[in-house]
């Protein structure tokens, strides 16, 4: 906290200075990231213990206005993570310096080290990690298992555009893609590749400001690990999910709430 107490006009040039600097330092200070996500790409690995190997390659398009790309968050699906499972690049250079993000949560933030996205430039980063215990008890069939997953996304303040949303889900072998079930959203594709059934999607033209959730239920014979919900649990999530009995639901509880509100009160309320 700066004081000036000098009087006359020394000390009136000094004042006179300094507001000349604030100025001056004002569109400096006041630059933030500002950036595009030209592509995304998301493919996960679900192995038979249960765990989820998340692999992304994001291209970061940075604003000739915008601040250097030095630091990339991105959001965990869970907080249950270990960051020594962990590993990034960018452009082909490996990164150490992952953290617990400051701003995500739960999430993880990539720093570029010496090799930060200057304005204007381009660069791709490349992060894996895997994730334990993502696998989930189907809702709507005990004999299945269910994933679901949604690529991290970034503040609407920071992302300018639309990006190219690719994600992957590959299964354990074992299982047929004609076994597969969608959630949310419709497969875009389902193949075989590598001895493991894959569910594709694509979203062409997205804004990376909010999530894109993508699911898929499959056999759970032979997967470890399936996280297990009791009977009020799934009614839980049944319910969750049904968002025009809720509707309904809430006008029929409001109008009863009314009903015996104004009965109490003699009509007046």
């Amino acid at each position: 906290d700066h004081r000036l107490w000098r009087r006359g006009s020394q000390g009136v040039s000094i004042l006179i200075l300094f507001a000349v600097l604030a100025v001056l330092a004002g569109p400096a200070q006041a630059q933030d990231y500002s950036f595009a996500v030209p592509t995304l790409q998301l493919q996960v690995f679900i192995e038979p213990d249960g765990t989820a190997r998340l692999v992304y390659d994001i291209t970061f398009q940075n604003e000739p206005t915008g601040r250097a790309l030095d630091v990339v968050d991105i959001g965990m699906p869970t907080a249950d993570y270990n960051i020594s499972n962990m590993r990034a690049s960018i452009d082909g250079v490996p990164l150490n310096d992952i953290r617990p993000s400051e701003f995500v949560k739960p999430g993880v933030e990539v720093h570029l080290d010496d090799n930060w996205i200057m304005p204007g430039d381009t660069g791709t980063l490349h992060f894996e990690a895997t994730i334990p215990n993502l696998v989930f008890q189907d809702v709507t069939n005990r004999d299945y298992a269910s994933f679901q997953i949604t690529p991290t996304w970034y503040g609407d303040q920071y992302v300018s555009g639309f990006t190219n949303v690719q994600i992957a889900i590959h299964l354990p072998e074992g299982i047929s893609p004609e076994d597969m079930l969608y959630q949310n959203e419709a497969f875009g594709q389902r193949a075989l590749f590598e001895d493991r059934a894959v569910a594709l999607w694509e979203f062409p033209s997205v804004r990376l400001t909010g999530p894109n959730l993508v699911g898929v239920s499959f056999p759970s014979a032979g997967i470890g690990n399936v996280q297990r919900m009791s009977a009020l649990e799934l009614a839980e999530i049944w319910f969750v999910g049904q968002t025009t009995l809720r509707l309904v639901l809430g006008l029929v509880f409001l109008g009863i709430y009314t009903f015996v509100f104004v009965r109490l009160t003699g009509g007046t309320g």
